[in-house]
């Protein structure tokens, strides 16, 4: 359990910083540019690097040092964070705009290396019957990371751009230190000397074999690419809509978060079959968002925030618990990296196509638009077969 602890410890620790950094990044773009699309630019290159998920998950599995991996690739963030600091001194547009481009698909690599890494070792160091609990409770862990970072970065954004970006690498240095104690035998056998090509098609063909992995990514696409635009959404919001400052945009968010966690906890105590669990937690996101439309107090936005997040929370643990649950381990890293190409991937274009929709149609209609996709993935749910029988 010290392993587990350690991870808990780093997962919450990254998730504080990064948080933190995408609610800044937002902001700081709004407020440069004038523009949701080109703020939501900014959101959607952090998910870019997903669309190679499937070639960094293969390379995590054959990769012999992953503890040595996850160290790089802390301090990759730490790096670019620099530039963006850097760039926020020398106080030139055009440099602090391309910098933070850059600098956020490099960040968004990163998550995508951990994230497998971090799926590996959560199967590594639990036993089968705690997937779910373990899932759940780091899932939780992660929203109360979400609401401290949102925190941070509403207060310290009250004061200089490039205080919020110096806090920022404080708290990625210092996520570094558990896994510098993590440890366990690495794998080493024939199967991680395995060829790139062979090791990536093998989980392409597990896929095409596998009906219940394919729906589940199908569901997971339509569900990311609503939930991934809420961050321009909310942006948007409070600058431009309701007047507000940064401070209350962290609220925002912290009501997000702690519906997540909400929700991440909720759903250990559900124990219907996937398929009506999902129904449930996805109609209440649908309401909620679309109700958003209609909210012009500041408390009825809160309550409506949170019901999103336990939409969000309750689905992201049912579908990653599933994802565990039907997916062997040796085939855990492969998946995910193509989890990570459809799913995750799909959000790299979700905050481009809601800063357009805002510019084109309006915040409300947004809203609209995306509680009425939420109503067609539970529609297209309702014809998938092999998840029917999951249990929750």
């Amino acid at each position: 359990m010290k392993n587990y602890t350690l991870l808990i410890i780093n997962s919450f620790l990254t998730r504080l910083a990064t948080s933190s950094y995408y609610l800044t990044i937002l902001w700081i773009m709004y407020s440069i540019t004038k523009s949701p699309f080109l703020a939501g630019l900014a959101d959607g290159i952090s998910a870019a690097p997903l669309l190679l998920g499937f070639i960094v998950g293969a390379l995590v599995y054959r990769n012999k040092k992953k503890k040595l991996l996850a160290i790089q690739s802390s301090l990759l963030r730490v790096i670019f964070l620099c530039f963006i600091f850097f760039s926020l001194l020398y106080n030139n547009y055009i440099i602090i705009i391309s910098t933070i481009y850059l600098s956020t698909f490099f960040i968004g690599l990163s998550s995508n290396i951990m994230s497998s890494l971090r799926v590996l070792w959560l199967k590594v160091f639990l036993n089968e019957d705690k997937y779910k609990s373990g899932s759940s409770t780091i899932s939780a862990i992660g929203s109360l990371a979400q609401i401290s970072g949102y925190i941070l970065a509403g207060f310290f954004l009250l004061t200089r751009f490039s205080i919020s970006i110096f806090v920022l690498i404080f708290f990625y240095l210092i996520s570094i230190m558990p896994l510098l104690f993590i440890s366990y035998s690495e794998i080493s056998d024939d199967r991680t000397k395995a060829n790139l090509k062979d090791i990536v098609f093998a989980g392409w063909n597990y896929i095409k074999k596998s009906e219940s992995t394919k729906e589940l990514i199908i569901l997971d696409i339509c569900v990311g690419l609503i939930f991934g635009e809420i961050g321009i959404l909310l942006t948007v919001l409070t600058k431009t809509t309701l007047d507000l400052s940064p401070t209350f945009l962290g609220f925002f968010f912290v009501s997000m978060a702690a519906g997540t966690a909400f929700g991440a906890l909720l759903i250990k105590k559900i124990h219907l079959n996937f398929m009506y669990t999902f129904t449930l937690f996805t109609m209440i996101g649908a309401i909620s968002i679309a109700a958003l439309g209609f909210s012009i107090s500041i408390s009825s936005t809160l309550i409506l925030i949170f019901a999103v997040g336990i939409s969000e929370g309750a689905t992201n643990v049912l579908t990653f618990f599933t994802y565990i649950k039907i997916i062997p381990k040796e085939m855990t890293t492969r998946i995910q990296g193509i989890f990570d190409t459809f799913i995750l991937g799909i959000t790299a274009f979700s905050g481009i196509v809601a800063g357009f929709l805002i510019e084109d149609v309006g915040l409300v209609d947004t809203l609209y638009v995306e509680s009425f996709f939420l109503v067609i993935t539970i529609i297209l749910a309702t014809r998938f077969k092999e998840l029917k029988l999951i249990k929750g």
